[in-house]
């Protein structure tokens, strides 16, 4: 198994910078509308994006349901102990 752990994207679209990966993309789609005759029309149609993505690793949070019950103290015990 090969662990990856840094990858890099060449493309125009891209661009990297210190605290963030902006990546524009072109939707291309196509419009279908009915004239007053009948007659379908297809009207090509591109819609731009742009996509924003963090590059700090967030912090994992995890809920536990039930925290207040038997389960939840001995799981969050059992944490705080393998922790000490």
């Amino acid at each position: 198994m090969v662990l990856v752990k840094d990858f890099k994207v060449v493309s125009p679209n891209v661009e990297y910078s210190e605290d963030a990966i902006t990546s524009n993309y072109d939707y291309q789609t196509t419009e279908v509308k009915m004239t007053a005759d009948g007659a379908w029309e297809l009207h090509p149609k591109t819609v731009a994006y742009k996509f924003k993505t963090d590059r700090r690793v967030p912090k994992l949070g995890v809920m536990l349901v039930g925290l207040g019950g038997n389960n939840g103290t001995t799981v969050t015990a059992g944490i705080l102990a393998n922790k000490q």
